[in-house]
């Protein structure tokens, strides 16, 4: 996956990310439930990780959850944060492979004094 953010530079632009997950289908009440863990890279190498949970919800073509940044490398070293997920599920040209478009929306802030973005 490719992060972008709205300003199109800075923070969380541009960065290489991965995610694994598990996703719980209920067919017979059509829900879906997810949780997993992402890491996105910058240009240089210096790392994200993020915590993601979608509850249990109305499966379809879109879903909501939360996310928190847990840590990460380099410039990026200190990070924490909140984060409120919405996604459209897009097709997928691989069976067992989830496959989403959406946005981040949250907060951060790096518990040490030394780490700066740029």
């Amino acid at each position: 996956m490719t992060a972008v953010n709205a300003r199109g530079s800075g923070f969380l632009n541009n960065m290489a990310g991965r995610c694994i997950g598990m996703a719980t289908l209920d067919n017979d009440a059509k829900t879906v439930e997810s949780h997993g863990r992402c890491v996105y890279a910058d240009a240089s190498g210096d790392q994200i990780f993020e915590k993601y949970d979608y509850a249990v919800q109305a499966q379809g073509t879109g879903s909501r959850g939360t996310a928190e940044w847990t840590g990460g490398t380099g410039k990026f070293a200190g990070i924490s944060g909140d984060v409120e997920l919405t996604n459209t599920r897009l097709s997928s040209m691989t069976d067992g492979i989830i496959q989403v478009s959406g946005t981040k929306t949250g907060h951060y802030s790096f518990n040490s004094p030394t780490s700066s973005l740029q």
